[in-house]
């Protein structure tokens, strides 16, 4: 059985994002603005976002997102450069933020709601097939490339009713949906490794615990104890109902902290912890190989990584470049970014990103040291600026500990990338026979989720 064919016109017209100015953005703060980089492959990435204000934002409700808007990106490049291609399709996906679409990001509205399922045509627009379609009917250059509403609704369609194009949607949005998930606790991990430094090295607080717990006249087990509490993030009462492995560990993590500040030249420290220089605690390594946007593949055994915020390149089969592992992760640094990405498995890189390691110290320690902060930001072109600038080390039995569990997230966190990567591909693989006609959505499918 296969499809007769209409064009995505018959089922919905695209909607222009809103011509908003450069003066209409704040600084840091307002409602959202997606523009044509937050357009990811399958859904919306709101790291770096542009804001407007409310008052602006009630003006333009029209272009405001709701959850199953399907965006697509009017501007990109050709298909030398993958990763911001034209014509790049997402998802809003539930419990996402509300949003504002700027000029150049389309949205796709159905003429009737009962003619055909949305997501029917978020995943005709996934396929290889119809970005294929939109690259090759662009105009502009291969480093701007531009689509049209008219271009994007005279993509070639399967005509279908609306049942069956339920029934496809629900296949393909079950394995969309653990990727999402998949996605979202990656998150949760990184945010509870973030916090979690911030705490011990950044905020001092089972130190500042100690202290105000001998301020207020405790014996040593009470100021034990607020440090195990500060350390876990649980109340004393919470403390007491944990298991007793858990406790005996939060106590020796706890009498490594000290018990005092002292000044230093970057302000108030742990006693006993020391001010080096980022040289002294980074190790620089140099790629055998880079790879570049042709020499990898969709799938395969060896991630390489871009420079960004950890994009994932693509693949290759060869032998990995770096022997990441989680008794020795390395870390990767972008020329234009910041740190990006800690792997505790073996990868490579693409052109312009440095592998680091740590120096005397835990290398996923080293990665929290210094992701995010400024001097690395203002970096842009030579090494040597980043060795003159100085950051607080605590005892290193301390940071192997933080190390040890920071090591166990992201195991975690490389599982479920592995594991969305093999859906994504189960997915990729049924999505142009299901469409196409050539799979029935009746049939019994065996799908991993």
């Amino acid at each position: 059985m296969s499809f007769k064919q209409t064009t995505l016109g018959e089922y919905a017209k695209v909607q222009g994002g809103y011509a908003y100015k450069s003066s209409d953005f704040a600084e840091g703060e307002g409602c959202i603005v997606l523009k044509i980089k937050n357009v990811r492959f399958g859904h919306v990435d709101y790291s770096e976002p542009s804001y407007i204000d409310q008052q602006l934002a009630d003006e333009t409700k029209e272009w405001k997102t709701k959850e199953g808007d399907i965006l697509i990106s009017m501007t990109g490049s050709g298909p030398n450069a993958p990763q911001s291609l034209v014509g790049r399709v997402a998802r809003v996906w539930k419990d996402e933020p509300s949003a504002w679409i700027n000029q150049r990001v389309g949205r796709v509205v159905l003429k009737d709601v009962t003619s055909i399922h949305p997501d029917f045509l978020f995943y005709l627009l996934s396929t290889s097939k119809s970005q294929d379609f939109l690259v090759s009917n662009s105009s502009g250059s291969a480093n701007q490339a531009n689509i049209s509403g008219k271009i994007i609704e005279s993509l070639p369609c399967p005509k279908v009713d609306f049942q069956t194009s339920a029934r496809i949607v629900e296949i393909l949005r079950s394995l969309d949906e653990k990727i999402l998930l998949n996605r979202q606790i990656n998150q949760t991990l990184e945010q509870i490794a973030q916090a979690m430094f911030k705490t011990w090295f950044v905020d001092f607080e089972p130190t500042r615990a100690k202290i105000a717990a001998k301020e207020a006249g405790g014996d040593q087990a009470a100021i034990e104890q607020a440090a195990m509490c500060a350390i876990s993030g649980k109340t004393p009462d919470q403390l007491n109902q944990s298991p007793p492995e858990t406790l005996a560990q939060l106590k020796a993590t706890a009498a490594l902290f000290p018990e005092a500040l002292v000044d230093s030249g970057l302000g108030e420290i742990p006693e006993g912890w020391e001010v080096k220089k980022i040289e002294d605690i980074l190790v620089r390594l140099k790629p055998s190989t880079r790879y570049g946007n042709t020499e990898v593949l969709p799938y395969g055994k060896v991630p390489v990584y871009e420079q960004g915020t950890g994009i994932l390149l693509g693949y290759h089969n060869e032998v990995a470049g770096f022997d990441a592992s989680p008794e020795a992760p390395i870390f990767i640094f972008g020329d234009h970014t910041c740190v990006t990405h800690l792997s505790c498995e073996p990868f490579d890189v693409s052109q312009n990103v440095i592998p680091l390691s740590g120096k005397n110290f835990p290398t996923a320690w080293v990665y929290y040291a210094i992701q995010g902060r400024q001097e690395f930001q203002e970096y842009r072109r030579h090494w040597s600026e980043l060795i003159i600038k100085e950051i607080v080390v605590p005892t290193n039995d301390i940071s192997v500990i933080f190390s040890k569990k920071i090591t166990k997230l992201y195991l975690h966190k490389e599982h479920l990338v592995r594991e969305s990567k093999s859906l994504e591909q189960i997915r990729n693989s049924l999505l142009p026979k299901l469409l196409s006609g050539e799979l029935a959505p009746d049939g019994k499918l065996d799908l991993p989720v």
